[in-house]
């Protein structure tokens, strides 16, 4: 061993080893301390849900006034979320009683999970990633004294003073993911004992956001739910944030039941409809213009089927099968409805009129005093056009209480078509009608004795050309109707065609021209008499034209065959059918009695009339109404027969009985027959086998 190794000097440590050696027990330091707070942590993250679920009861139960149950909190931190389960809001407090124990609370969800972004929180700009509300249900009810389930929670919730709104930005959010599933609501209406269920709710909206950037962006969101059993599916697409907001919309319902939403139909309204049930494709489309003023309308196919109209007494005034109506443009703000087509399928009709003649819808119209804003469309500025109008198979019931026996008739079937409607009215509109007219006594007359009509032509508020044919008509189920006006019964069948010309304005006109008219197997029977005093095989005319304004009828062509007329004169001298009364025998109002009239003077222009008993002088001539002119070309009288008695005469040969002259066969041919008589003669040839006289 070298000399001096024993008493050489040790070496000190290495300063770097004593850095390490802190740092490592620095390190352990730290690292047990934050291994205690993140026990710390871990311990009230998991005490934490339990003190906010309480919180929620408690603060929920404060602020609503009612009892609030939740059975379980959920916290995540990533993500960040907070899950809900078992939430329920209790009725009101009075309505807790034993009597009221089995009613539903106002408000159960099983599930509501809501998911935040931390770093949105942080910018001060909060996103809502997802928000899932399951099994949402609600129950809103109204007594029967009108007081809602709901009231309490709207006077705790009302402000006490508004407030201004406060000055400044609002608040920038997103919401991402919203989806509600299997929701249920329900209403109670205990004023009008309904009930309306709204179940399997389903609303999805998967963004939304006021970001400034985002103002161009379009929002979706889907609805579907069932109203009372019937689906309803709505989708929404809008741009809230554009510079003019604009929503599009379009919902789909199919049979809606409409019977239990006309408990809410006013008083006061004389027709109350019954049942029916809606279907529906509506679009809406809605635009904010310049300033706060909205723009929107509506278009699409609407039908109603199976409804009914009654009356106060509930009876029945029309019902209908099926009622389309095609909206095209309909903007109700702008008062301007647009249909593309309307059809009515099974429609009814019921028209009844009362002793005192009045109709019963006329008196409907009347029974309610207008509004002040309740005048015609056209005074109040209203738009409305539809394209085709079709009515198909519609029934007219007929009844009328005014004759001394009730009659009953019908229209079945009504078909019209109309290629288009306007109010105001801009054009006329071609139109067609087919009818077919039961008389009275229904099905008892047989469906041969049903009168056949058919219109033809084009009509608007200021013109009308049709073209009509009415037949076979036959007139014994119309007795009822035509004894008011005449005694005898007649029988026969009549047919006629023609057409109808009609215009007001600065060119007054109204013309009518019959090109066909036959009437067959006539007969005027009169209970007293074994044979009828009148009557005919066919009476045809032919080339009937009448001009009502200028009071003129020209006629082409009247060709008679084998008519028979009984004549007699009483004793009295008058004149007339065998077995007929004068006039003023027959059982008719006063009113309709053919009494002679005065011809009408009217004052020319400049001219003035006084109601003072007073003439006044009068500047010009006066304008007289011109008589009736008739014009015959050819008038043919085929195989005819005239029975003529005298009651004034006794007859030579059986003394005691009338003087009597039979007349057969007749025939006559006239031409160019006037009244008033004009300078061209006219042409008549008569032949007549003259009998000898008994």
């Amino acid at each position: 061993m070298p000399d001096g190794y024993l008493s050489q000097p040790l070496r000190e440590p290495h300063p770097r080893r004593h850095a390490r050696g802190g740092v490592a027990r620095a390190m352990a330091w730290l690292l047990g301390v934050l291994g205690l707070v993140c026990m710390v942590l871990v311990a009230a993250w998991w005490a934490a849900p339990e003190q906010l679920r309480r919180q929620v009861e408690l603060r929920g139960a404060e602020a609503l006034g009612r009892p609030v149950r939740l059975q379980q909190l959920e916290l995540s931190l990533v993500p960040l979320r907070v899950t809900l389960q078992g939430l329920e809001v209790g009725a009101a407090a009075p309505a807790v009683t034993a009597a009221a124990s089995s009613a539903p609370g106002l408000l159960q969800v099983q599930r509501l999970e809501l998911e935040v972004d931390p770093w949105s929180l942080w910018r001060r700009e909060p996103e809502v990633t997802r928000l899932l509300v399951e099994g949402l249900s609600a129950h809103v009810a109204r007594s029967a004294s009108g007081v809602w389930s709901v009231d309490d929670l709207l006077r705790r919730l009302r402000p006490a003073t508004p407030s201004a709104p406060e000055p400044g930005p609002s608040m920038v959010f997103t919401l991402r993911d919203l989806e509600l599933r299997g929701g249920r609501l329900s209403f109670e209406d205990g004023q009008h004992g309904q009930r309306h269920e709204f179940s399997q709710l389903q609303l999805a909206l998967p963004w939304w956001s006021n970001r400034p950037a985002n103002a161009q962006r379009e929002v979706q969101a889907r609805l579907s739910v069932r109203v009372n059993g019937a689906p309803l599916n709505l989708q929404v697409s809008a741009w809230p944030q554009r510079a003019q907001p604009a929503v599009q919309a379009r919902l789909e319902v199919s049979g809606l039941d409409l019977a239990p939403l006309w408990a809410w139909w006013p008083s006061d309204v004389p027709l109350r409809p019954q049942q029916g049930s809606l279907e529906a494709q509506i679009s809406l489309r809605a635009e904010q213009a310049t300033g706060d003023a909205w723009r929107w309308g509506l278009s699409g196919p609407v039908a109603l089927n199976s409804l009914s109209l009654v009356n106060a007494q509930g009876s029945p005034m029309a019902s209908w099968e099926r009622l389309e109506l095609a909206l095209q443009d309909v903007r109700p703000l702008d008062k301007a409805v647009h249909l593309a087509g309307v059809r009515l399928t099974g429609g009814q009709v019921h028209v009844r009129r009362d002793r005192r003649g009045q109709l019963e819808w006329a008196a409907l119209s009347e029974a309610r005093p207008p509004s002040p804003d309740a005048s015609s469309p056209a005074a109040s500025g209203w738009d409305i056009r539809s394209g085709p109008v079709a009515v198909e198979g519609l029934q007219i019931h007929w009844s009328d209480q005014r004759l001394q026996a009730p009659v009953r008739a019908r229209v079945n079937p009504l078909d019209l078509r109309i290629d288009r409607l306007s109010w105001p009215v801009r054009a006329p509109s071609a139109f067609e009608l087919d009818a077919l007219i039961e008389p009275p006594g229904g099905r008892a007359v047989g469906s041969r004795q049903a009168l056949r009509l058919a219109l033809r032509g084009t009509a608007s508020d200021q013109e009308a050309r049709v073209s009509w044919r009415v037949g076979p008509l036959a007139l014994t189920p119309w007795q009822p109707y035509l004894a008011s006006v005449l005694q005898p019964v007649l029988q026969g069948t009549a047919r006629a065609e023609g057409e109808l010309d009609w215009a007001a304005g600065a060119r007054p006109k109204l013309a009518a021209r019959v090109r066909s008219l036959q009437v067959d197997d006539f007969q005027a029977r009169v209970p007293a008499t074994s044979s009828p005093p009148l009557a005919w095989k066919s009476l045809a005319v032919q080339g009937l034209q009448a001009d009502l304004r200028a009071r003129r009828v020209d006629v082409g062509q009247v060709t008679w065959r084998e008519p028979m007329v009984q004549v007699q004169r009483s004793q009295d001298g008058a004149v007339g059918l065998v077995g007929l009364p004068s006039q003023e025998a027959l059982p008719l109002p006063a009113a309709e009695r053919v009494r002679p009239q005065a011809t009408e003077t009217l004052p020319a222009a400049g001219s003035s009339r006084r109601t003072d008993g007073q003439s006044r002088p009068t500047h010009g001539a006066a304008v007289q109404q011109p008589d009736w002119r008739l014009a015959l070309d050819k008038l043919q009288v085929v195989a005819g027969r005239v029975d003529f008695s005298d009651q004034q005469v006794s007859s030579d040969r059986h003394p005691g009985t009338p003087w009597s002259l039979n007349l057969s066969p007749v025939s006559l041919e006239a031409e160019r027959l006037t009244w008033p008589p004009g300078p061209a003669p006219a042409a008549i040839r008569l032949g007549v086998e003259w009998p000898q006289a008994a």
